[in-house]
């Protein structure tokens, strides 16, 4: 009988197991974790080493997602060489985490995607430690980046 308790409780053990690790098989394909670990569990300034997406965001510098409530100001600047300046300047917080990504990613290369489709994929040559960012876009690419990322 004993025997038999045994048996019983290590199978509902096995199928409690079972199902959280379903569990957390479904939940990870919900969302899309886009974690900054910085080795050794550090993260920059502070904030949070991941960042829960549920929906591509509009802008994504590296792992870093940039939305209309992280941006201070955006506006167009002047043409360059056929392409369009896009002056944005960032809120402390979100420039905070792009600087320290930046600042353990030199030599590597920073994807940045704007509606899904990579635009540009600079080498990181140094930390980038300013709030305010000059990017040079088509002038098709600009006016969409400053229509969605307008905080007004």
């Amino acid at each position: 009988m004993a025997v038999r308790k045994l048996i019983t409780g290590i199978m509902a053990l096995g199928v409690a197991g079972a199902l959280v690790w379903t569990g957390t098989k479904i939940q990870s394909n919900l969302y899309e974790d886009q974690c900054l670990d910085l080795g050794g569990g550090r993260n920059p300034g502070n904030f949070p080493i991941c960042v829960v997406v549920q929906n591509d965001p509009y802008l994504l510098i590296g792992p870093i997602a940039i939305t209309a409530n992280d941006i201070v100001s955006i506006k167009p600047g002047a043409l360059s060489s056929g392409n369009r300046i896009v002056h944005i300047e960032l809120k402390k917080e979100i420039a905070a985490a792009l600087s320290g990504f930046t600042r353990h990613s030199v030599g590597q290369p920073m994807a940045m995607k704007i509606d899904g489709k990579t635009v540009s994929s600079p080498v990181i040559r140094e930390a980038i430690e300013s709030t305010k960012y000059d990017i040079a876009l088509s002038e098709e690419t600009a006016k969409d980046l400053i229509a969605h990322l307008s905080p007004d």
